[in-house]
């Protein structure tokens, strides 16, 4: 996935479904390991409604001011 393809969902809406989240990282990653990352912290979210999503806007701000350090693989 392409940098600026997730910028224009980002500036755009700014959060997407688990389901959309999976689909943007590709490989390996379903759904359901995207709601457990959710459930567990990994990912930011909110709930809009019954929905909750992955807010794409916290994740970058996160990712810009720490270093990403995966401690284990998924």
């Amino acid at each position: 996935m392409a940098i600026t393809e997730l910028a224009q969902i980002e500036s755009s809406l700014g959060v997407v479904h688990p389901e959309q989240f999976a689909k943007l990282c590709g490989g390996n990653v379903t759904t359901d390991k995207v709601e457990h990352w959710i459930r567990r912290g990994y990912l930011p979210s909110v709930k809009i409604g019954r929905a909750r999503l992955v807010n794409l806007v916290a994740l970058n701000r996160e990712l810009s001011v720490k270093p990403f350090h995966m401690e284990r693989e998924f």
